[in-house]
């Protein structure tokens, strides 16, 4: 039997490892658009 204890245990983890994979992405889409903003500091210096 499954107890709600371990029922929101596992929400969570799932939860986690959702807000991890979201920051990853949301990471590399700041990471190309700070890469790009440094280009374009270069160029405008």
């Amino acid at each position: 039997m499954v107890t709600q204890s371990s029922l929101i245990q596992f929400h969570m983890i799932v939860n986690i490892t959702g807000l991890v994979w979201f920051v990853k992405e949301n990471e590399a889409l700041l990471d190309s658009n700070s890469t790009s903003s440094k280009t374009n500091v270069t160029i405008g210096s």
